[in-house]
C-alpha cells in the first residue's frame, strides 16, 4: 500500500487554540506531609482469630487502612471515615467488609478506643458486631411468619445494617399505618408476584425476572398481567394462558408465557406456582418449564422462590376488630430505617403478626424474623409490643437471638393509624477484645520500599510491549509470599457509571460508589500518578429512579464531573500532591463493553492528563503546579456541544470515544490519540498543537516508539491497519493493513520487530504474525497458524526476545503462546489455570505473569512452564464485569495496581534471610 497524505496542522495552528480557563483546587505541595503517620493495630480476637488493621493519617485524618489476617493482606474494603486521631488517642468506627466474591463476604463494625503514648506505643480495646452475607435475595424478600420456623438459607446482612445496630440502645419516634381488609377468597383479590428469575439467560439477573399482576375470586380469573423487572429486557408475544385459584389461604396455579428477547431465550415458557398467603403477604416457589432451541440442551426446568402481596382488589374496610393493620416505625435520631409491621386482628383478638423486611434509602434490605407479640384492641386505641430479630442466622448459633423490642401506642380513626414507639435493643451480641499496636516510623517504612530507579511511564510499559525495566533484584517465586507494601487514599472503581443492563443492575454498580473512569496508574521518578474524575454539580433527573436510589442516585447520575490528578508517593503511599479541575469534566457513562478513561502522560519532569470534557494539563510531576492548559485538538469543541446537551435535555453524557489509553513523550511532544481517531502531537512546553495525522489510530490505541529510523517514529494501529508516523513532522512513512479487531491496543515492539493480529485466509479467523520495521513498509516474517483471540480483550507482549499471546476465547482460550521474534518458532502452555477474558501479560526478567485477578510466574525460554499457582490479588476489584482496559506496572519488585477503592502497593522482592 502506498503512503497516505499526511494531513499536518502548521505550528501557527495553536494561535487557534483556545486557552481553557478552569477553577483549579491544589492539595499538597509534592513533599511527604509533616503529620503524615502510619500505625499498625493487632485487633485480638475479631471472629475468633488477631486482625491487623494498617492505617494512613495524613492531612487531620485517616486516609485508608488495609487488613492482614495470619501474616497476609485480606480482600478487604476499609471504611475508616469515622475514625479519628485526637488528644492522644486513636477513636471512632471502623467498618470492614471482607470481601469473597459474590457470596459469603463477612461485615465488621468495629468500635475503637486506643491510646498512643509519646513512645508511639497504642493500647485499648474494641467492640466488634459481625454479620455474614451467605448469598443474595432477589425479589420483594423474605416475610417471616410468627408460626412458622426460620427456614430460609439466603439471608442478606449489609453493613447498613450494622451501623443501624449500633445506633443506640433505645429511643422514641412516631409510628403511623393504615387499616386493610382481609383477604378473602369470596372477593376479588390483587396479587403482584415477584416470579424469581424465571427466564433462562442472558446472565443478569435482572433481565430474568417476572413480575405477575393477576386478579382472582377464588378459581376465576378475572386479569394477568406479566412484565420484565427491566423494561425493554422482553415482551410478551402472545395472549398469556392462566389457570388459578385461591382458598384463602394458598395459591395454586400455572401459567404460560410467549416472549421475545435474545437468542435463544425467546419463547414459552410454563410457570407452575403454590405459595402461601398471610396478612397480606406472598410466599411460595414455582418451578419453570421451558423449550430450548436445537443445540441448547432441549427442556429446561428450574425453580425459583416468588414473593409478593395480596390485597382486595375493591373495598376497604374500617373495623379495628377485623382488618390488618400495617405500621410503620419511622426514623429517629438520625438513624435512616424504617420498621414495619403487619398484625392482623380478627374478632378483636391477635390472630397473627409479622414483620416485614426492613428497607434503608437506596434499596438494601435483610429479612426480620417476628419472635413474640402481644397486641390488644381497646376501642380505637391499638397498642402492645413487638419483639423481632432483625439479622437471623447472620451470627454464630451460640449467640442466640439479637432482639429488639417496640412498643407501641397508637389511636384508629378513618382507617389510619397514628402514634409513637418506643424501641430498645439488646446491645449484648458482641464481641471485645484487646488493641495493641505501634506508630511506624517513616524512616522505617522508606528503608523498607526505597524508592525504584526504573519507571513504568505509560500504559503499555518503559519499553513499549508490557515488559518491566531490567533489575537485577531476585523476586519471590510464588505469589502467596507477596506482602502488601501500602494502600492510596481512596480513589474510584475503574469504570463509568453505568455498566451492563443498565439501571437495573444499579445496587451491584454502586456498592464500590460512584466510577472514576478505566485510567491506568503509572510510576515515574519514585512516584505514582493517576486520573479520575469525580461527579460533580447537579443530576440529572431524566432517568426517573432518584425515588429508589436516593444518594447514589445524585452521585451517579450528576451530568459534570471534577477531573481529578493525584500523585502518590511509592515508599509509603502517602498523598504527595492532588489537582482538582473543578466541573471541567464530563461524569461519563458507558455499557460493559468499554469503560472510557484516559492514562496520564509522565516524561520531561512533568505529568500530561487529559480530561473527561476535552481539558489538556500539564503540571510539574513534584509538585502539581499547573504548567499549562489547552485543548485536546479534534476532540474538545465535540465535548463542549455534549455538555451543552445534557446540561439543556438533563441527561447523562457518553463515553465519546475517550478511553483508556494514554500519550508518550518523546523529544519535547507528547504523541497520541486525541479519542477522535487522530494523532496528534502536542508542544510539551507550550501546550500547542504541533501536528496532527486524521484517522490513524484507535481511542484506546497507546503509540510504541521505533527508534531504528533514522529517526524517531511512532507505530499506531487504527483497528485495522498499523501506520508508521515520523514524530518530528508527522510524516507518515507507510501503512499496513492487518486485521478488523474490535479493540486496537498498543502495538508491542522490540528493536525492530512488531506482532500484530492479522486475518486468516478463511476471512473468519485471526492468527498472530511477526513484522520487521522497515522505512518502506512492514515485513512480514511469520505468522502463527494458531487461532488468536477475537475479541480484542487480550493484549499482546513481547518480552526478551519472544512475543506472547492468548488463543480463541472459547476454544484454546486457555493456552498461551510463545513465539521466536526472529524464527516464529513457537510452544504453547495450557497449564494455567484459569485466566479470565480480559487478560494480558507482562515480562519480568526471565519470567511473564497475567491476569490481573490470578497472578502466577510462567518460566520462559526453552523450558515455558508454570511455576507458581494463581495468587487471588487481595484487593477490592476495580474492573468487574466489563472489560476496562487496566494495566497493571511491576517495577523492580514493586506490584503497582489499580483497585476499586485506591491503589495498592505488593512487595515481590525476596526477603533477605
Amino acid at each position: 500500500m502506498s503512503p497516505t497524505k499526511s494531513k499536518i496542522k502548521p505550528l501557527f495552528a495553536l494561535l487557534a487554540l483556545f486557552t481553557v480557563t478552569m477553577p483549579v483546587m491544589t492539595v499538597g505541595a509534592g513533599s511527604l506531609p509533616e503529620d503524615f503517620q502510619r500505625y499498625e493495630l493487632t485487633l485480638q480476637g475479631i471472629d475468633g482469630k488477631d486482625l491487623t488493621l494498617h492505617l494512613n493519617y495524613q492531612d487531620d485524618h485517616f486516609l485508608q487502612g488495609w487488613v492482614e489476617a495470619d501474616g497476609q493482606a485480606v480482600t478487604s474494603h476499609v471504611d475508616v471515615s469515622e475514625l479519628s486521631l485526637r488528644d492522644g488517642a486513636i477513636r471512632g468506627l471502623v467498618d470492614i467488609t471482607f470481601v469473597r466474591g459474590r457470596r459469603n463476604n463477612r461485615f465488621y463494625s468495629i468500635e475503637v478506643d486506643a491510646a498512643v503514648d509519646p513512645d508511639g506505643r497504642v493500647a485499648g480495646e474494641h467492640q466488634t458486631r459481625f454479620g455474614l452475607e451467605p448469598g443474595h435475595t432477589y425479589g420483594s424478600g423474605y416475610y417471616i411468619f410468627t408460626d412458622e420456623s426460620l427456614d430460609h438459607d439466603t439471608p442478606v446482612v449489609t453493613m447498613d445494617q450494622l451501623r443501624y445496630l449500633r445506633s443506640g440502645d433505645e429511643w422514641s419516634g412516631p409510628a403511623e399505618g393504615t387499616l386493610e381488609a382481609a383477604v378473602s377468597a369470596t372477593e376479588p383479590v390483587r396479587f403482584q408476584l415477584d416470579m424469581g428469575q424465571a427466564l433462562r439467560g442472558p446472565s443478569a439477573t435482572a433481565q430474568r425476572v417476572v413480575l405477575l399482576d393477576l386478579v382472582l375470586k377464588g378459581d376465576e380469573v378475572i386479569s394477568v398481567d406479566a412484565r420484565p423487572r427491566s423494561p425493554g429486557h422482553w415482551r410478551l408475544v402472545d395472549d398469556i394462558k392462566v389457570e388459578a385459584a385461591f382458598d384463602g389461604e394458598r395459591l395454586t396455579g400455572e401459567v404460560t408465557i410467549d416472549i421475545k428477547a435474545s437468542y435463544p431465550w425467546s419463547g414459552e415458557y410454563r410457570l407452575n406456582f403454590e405459595a402461601d398467603v398471610k396478612n397480606h403477604l406472598v410466599q411460595g416457589a414455582t418451578t419453570v418449564f421451558h423449550e430450548r432451541p436445537h443445540g441448547y440442551h432441549g427442556t429446561q426446568e428450574t425453580g425459583h422462590a416468588i414473593n409478593g402481596t395480596a390485597e382486595l382488589a375493591n373495598g376497604d374496610t374500617t373495623d379495628p376488630a377485623n382488618a390488618v393493620h400495617r405500621i410503620t416505625f419511622k426514623p429517629s435520631r438520625g438513624v435512616d430505617l424504617e420498621v414495619s409491621a403487619v398484625i392482623q386482628m380478627k374478632d378483636g383478638q391477635l390472630a397473627g403478626a409479622m414483620v416485614e423486611p426492613i428497607y434503608r434509602g437506596g434499596g438494601t434490605n435483610f429479612p426480620t424474623t417476628m419472635l413474640e407479640a402481644d397486641v390488644t384492641l381497646d376501642g380505637d386505641r391499638l397498642h402492645g409490643s413487638l419483639l423481632i430479630d432483625p439479622t437471623p442466622r447472620s451470627y454464630p448459633e451460640e449467640w442466640g437471638h439479637k432482639t429488639h423490642g417496640f412498643d407501641f401506642d397508637l389511636r384508629v380513626e378513618d382507617g389510619q393509624l397514628t402514634g409513637t414507639y418506643h424501641t430498645r435493643f439488646d446491645r449484648t451480641h458482641h464481641t471485645e477484645g484487646a488493641i495493641t499496636g505501634r506508630k511506624v516510623d517513616v524512616a522505617e517504612l522508606r528503608a523498607a520500599n526505597p524508592a525504584p530507579s526504573v519507571d513504568w511511564p505509560t500504559w503499555h510499559g518503559p519499553k513499549h510491549s508490557m515488559s518491566a525495566a531490567d533489575t537485577d533484584t531476585p523476586l519471590i517465586d510464588d505469589f502467596a509470599q507477596a506482602r502488601m507494601l501500602w494502600k492510596s487514599e481512596r480513589t474510584p472503581p475503574a469504570r463509568s457509571q453505568i455498566q451492563r443492563y443498565g439501571t437495573s443492575n444499579m445496587g451491584r454498580n454502586m456498592r464500590g460508589g460512584p466510577g472514576g473512569g478505566a485510567g491506568s496508574r503509572v510510576v515515574y521518578d519514585g512516584k505514582v500518578y493517576l486520573h479520575y474524575y469525580a461527579p460533580s454539580g447537579e443530576a440529572s433527573t431524566a432517568a426517573g429512579v432518584a425515588e429508589n436510589y436516593g444518594r447514589q442516585f445524585e452521585e451517579t447520575w450528576k451530568i459534570l464531573a471534577d477531573d481529578v490528578v493525584v500523585c502518590i508517593d511509592l515508599e509509603t503511599g502517602a498523598t504527595l500532591w492532588k489537582q482538582r479541575f473543578e466541573e471541567t469534566g464530563l461524569n461519563l457513562y458507558n455499557t460493559w463493553k468499554d469503560a472510557p478513561g484516559s492514562t496520564v502522560s509522565v516524561g520531561e519532569g512533568k505529568v500530561f492528563a487529559a480530561g473527561s470534557g476535552g481539558g489538556l494539563w500539564a503540571m510539574d510531576a513534584n509538585t502539581g503546579e499547573v504548567l499549562w492548559s489547552s485543548d485536546m485538538p479534534g476532540f474538545t469543541r465535540g465535548r463542549q456541544r455534549v455538555r451543552e446537551e445534557s446540561l439543556r435535555e438533563n441527561s447523562r453524557p457518553g463515553s465519546g470515544g475517550f478511553s483508556a489509553g494514554s500519550r508518550i513523550v518523546v523529544d519535547g511532544l507528547l504523541v497520541g490519540s486525541n479519542f477522535g481517531g487522530d494523532l496528534v502531537a502536542i508542544d510539551t512546553a507550550t501546550g500547542g498543537m504541533r501536528w496532527r495525522v486524521d484517522g490513524v489510530i484507535a481511542t484506546q490505541n497507546t503509540p510504541s516508539l521505533w527508534r531504528g529510523h533514522s529517526e524517531p517514529v511512532v507505530i499506531v494501529h487504527d483497528g485495522n491497519t498499523l501506520s508508521a508516523v515520523t514524530v518530528s513532522k508527522g510524516e507518515v512513512l507507510w501503512q499496513k493493513e492487518v486485521a478488523r479487531i474490535p479493540r486496537a491496543y498498543p502495538v508491542p515492539i522490540e528493536g525492530d520487530i512488531v506482532t500484530a493480529i492479522v486475518d486468516a485466509e478463511n476471512g473468519e479467523d485471526y492468527h498472530l504474525a511477526g513484522f520487521r520495521l522497515r522505512a518502506d513498509g512492514p515485513e512480514r516474517l511469520w505468522t502463527l497458524e494458531k487461532k488468536q483471540d477475537k475479541t480484542g480483550r487480550r493484549l499482546l507482549m513481547i518480552h526478551n526476545g519472544y512475543s506472547y499471546s492468548f488463543g480463541e476465547e472459547g476454544t484454546e482460550h486457555d493456552h498461551l503462546y510463545q513465539v521466536n521474534l526472529e524464527t516464529g518458532a513457537y510452544t504453547s502452555l495450557s497449564d494455567l489455570g484459569s485466566i479470565g477474558s480480559m487478560t494480558f501479560a507482562v515480562g519480568v526478567g526471565e519470567r511473564v505473569t497475567f491476569d490481573r485477578n490470578n497472578y502466577r510466574w510462567i518460566e520462559t525460554g526453552d523450558d515455558l512452564r508454570r511455576t507458581s499457582d494463581a495468587w487471588n490479588i487481595p484487593i477490592m476489584t476495580s474492573r468487574g464485569y466489563h472489560s476496562t482496559q487496566l494495566s497493571d506496572a511491576i517495577v523492580d519488585g514493586r506490584l503497582i495496581v489499580r483497585g476499586g477503592n485506591g491503589i495498592y502497593a505488593f512487595d515481590l522482592r525476596q526477603k533477605d534471610d
